[in-house]
């Protein structure tokens, strides 16, 4: 079975009753009463834990000895565990899995069991399930609590001398091994971003060992081989991990041998292919025992394996090249939409237009829509958070979104929208800041907005292929980093027409690209190639049309403001959004016409055949006041006249 994860915050597993909300009123107020008690009842439960800080140790659900699962004692997560075993069916949950899984009870039997113990169901609670455990385990012998002796430190520096983290090494009196992670300002935690080790002796290096263990990782360094670990081994989600000192190399898998050891390194093999050269396996010898690693094997066992791994010298290298089948094609999944038929999930897009052409005012408005989980312009759009990258200021930005959120009827905080207010510096290593900063966030954003390319290329020149081949690897970086789409707002050159500013690198780089054109109160969102839009993996959606309506509003401290609301376009709508009354009936509907026509415009005679009862002369007539109005204008076509809207 494979692993399974459930947002403890939000699942709800309880048994219905005829009032859903109080499925949820019960199941909140078991879990706010558990957080407060998750220190005693974990100690009373579980005597042969472990405690350390603000964590307890424990081997199983069973509550034996250990180390691999470990219990959050206070705070915000406080009752919350995770079962640190790879392979292990459940990773993580709260203290009524726990108890459900330890006992072996139903969801809804250990839901009732804890709240008759802590008081929130009616009866006596020596009576219950949860009384009896305690006290059989009060007597259980509690084994002296083991002492611990550092056995090593090992420094990650970065390239440039910078200790970026620390990892402590303790061995347990109980012959057990612990380890204690500091973060580059030596506090006890891991680093946001957790580096790779040694990262000085790798670089430069074609062919690097990927091991298990910073004691593994020295094993081979001693022998000359440029060798590596990445912090927390197996226990660390594999895309937390930077991982790009590997990229561009041949990178060597050596791992434990054991279950958790093949499955963490096959799904490191994953997250590394396309980013690295080439990847290899170490052919773990046979009959080595269980758990058998890098540090276990002799110096000859260590060259021959690591032979049996460096490509044929007369080969070409994959570098990270693989096949598909056609059946793989034809299997492929559909592009997950943020923005239904034009911002596909997780993929570089950009939004390009003239100075004015309300570019932010859109990125905006799809932002907001996403992390407010709104529709926009009646199209289905993604949920999650947002990172917005302020590098214009920040100061008129909050004037467009407290207006949105007025036009909007939202008066709650949006708290899945985050605003960088200053500008970063992507092809630096400003990049690494801003994906630290993103990993503090409770969840990873399903969309990030650069505001704009120019405030976020640092010093170097657009027209440069080298400058902006570095800008577009940080914002892949950063993709890869945080799971996220990345929207880029940018300004067309001189000449319009030709498109984006600068190299055409980054059209090349894009998947997906929307140009504005803006005339008047007339938005026009072209995503088609011929109009300097591109949509890579999916059909070129239609070109959208909205209104750029002002809207007014006042301030929490009663000050007037105003912003620019973004509505469907009505050629039939006057400047302040309603009907215009100066226009009949038969000039609303011709109207209609024009916009329907676009460009290509109408003859005299397509107009009278559907709105003036094929009457050409009267079409004519309707027309010239329309003209005259400023609403419309006449050209000519292959010598004869034809009419579209202004």
């Amino acid at each position: 079975m494979r692993a399974e994860f459930f947002d403890l915050n939000t699942a709800t597993r309880i048994a219905p009753t005829p009032n859903p909300q109080d499925n949820d009123r019960r199941l909140s107020d078991l879990r706010t009463a558990l957080k407060g008690a998750a220190p005693s009842l974990v100690r009373d439960l579980f005597p042969l834990a472990r405690f350390q800080g603000n964590e307890a140790r424990i081997g199983s659900a069973d509550g034996e000895a250990g180390e691999s699962m470990s219990i959050v004692l206070s705070g915000e997560k406080a009752g919350q565990w995770f079962d640190h075993n790879p392979v292990a069916d459940v990773r993580e949950g709260d203290l009524i899995t726990l108890w459900e899984m330890g006992q072996r009870r139903t969801f809804m039997e250990a839901v009732e069991d804890l709240e008759l113990h802590l008081g929130l169901r009616a009866g006596a609670k020596w009576t219950g399930p949860v009384y009896k455990a305690i006290e059989q385990a009060a007597k259980t012998p509690k084994p002296p609590e083991p002492t611990k002796t550092l056995e090593a430190t090992y420094d990650y520096v970065s390239v440039e001398g910078e200790v970026l983290a620390q990892v402590l090494r303790y061995r347990l009196s109980n012959g057990r091994k612990t380890f204690s992670q500091r973060n580059e300002r030596g506090e006890k935690k891991a680093p946001l971003v957790p580096p790779l080790y040694n990262q000085l002796g790798i670089y430069g290096r074609d062919t690097v060992v990927l091991v298990e263990g910073e004691k593994c990782a020295e094993r081979l360094i001693a022998l000359g081989i440029p060798a590596t670990t990445a912090m927390g081994g197996s226990s660390m989600a594999v895309e937390k991990t930077d991982w790009s000192p590997l990229n561009g190399k041949h990178v060597i898998l050596w791992p434990d041998n054991d279950e958790a050891g093949r499955l963490y390194m096959g799904r490191v093999a994953e997250h590394l292919r396309g980013r690295v050269a080439q990847v290899s396996f170490v052919t773990i010898p046979q009959g080595a025992p269980e758990k058998w690693d890098a540090a276990d094997a002799d110096d000859q066992d260590v060259v021959s394996l690591l032979e049996a791994c460096a490509p044929k010298a007369d080969a070409p290298r994959a570098r990270g090249m693989r096949f598909v089948s056609v059946e793989d094609l034809e299997n492929l999944e559909p592009p997950e939409w943020l923005v239904d038929g034009l911002v596909p999930r997780k993929t570089f897009g950009l939004i390009v237009g003239p100075p004015a052409s309300l570019k932010t005012f859109i990125a905006l408005d799809w932002g907001l829509s996403i992390a407010a989980g709104l529709s926009w312009q009646e199209k289905a759009m993604g949920s999650g958070h947002v990172v917005y990258v302020a590098g214009e200021g920040h100061y008129g930005l909050a004037q467009r979104v407290v207006g949105w959120k007025r036009h909007n009827q939202i008066s709650a905080p949006l708290e899945r929208f985050h605003i960088v207010p200053q500008a970063v510096a992507m092809p630096t290593g400003q990049v690494d800041e801003l994906i630290a900063l993103i990993a503090t966030l409770p969840e990873p954003p399903v969309l990030v907005i650069l505001d704009t390319l120019a405030r976020t290329f640092g010093g170097g020149d657009e027209n440069s292929q080298r400058d902006m081949n570095a800008y577009v690897a940080a914002v892949d970086k950063l993709r890869d980093a945080t799971g996220a789409a990345a929207l880029v707002i940018h300004h067309t050159g001189k000449d319009m027409e030709r498109g984006a500013r600068g190299s055409t690198v980054l059209m090349g780089a894009v998947d997906m690209a929307v140009s504005i054109k803006r005339e008047g109160e007339r938005l026009a969102i072209r995503n088609g190639g011929e109009n300097g839009g591109k949509q890579k993996d999916a059909e070129e959606h239609r070109e959208i049309v909205l209104r750029a309506v002002p809207y007014r509003f006042e301030t929490n401290r009663g000050v007037p403001a105003s912003t620019i609301i973004l509505t469907p376009y009505d050629p039939l709508m006057n400047d302040d959004g309603g009907l215009d009354d100066h226009k009949t009936p038969k000039q609303r509907k011709i109207m209609a016409m024009l916009e329907e026509a676009g460009e290509a415009g109408l003859f005299a005679q397509e107009i009278a055949d559907r709105a003036t009862k094929r009457n050409t002369g009267n079409a004519r007539q309707e027309m010239k006041i329309i003209v005259e109005k400023g609403w419309a204008e006449l050209f000519s076509e292959d010598g004869k006249m034809k009419w579209k809207i202004v």
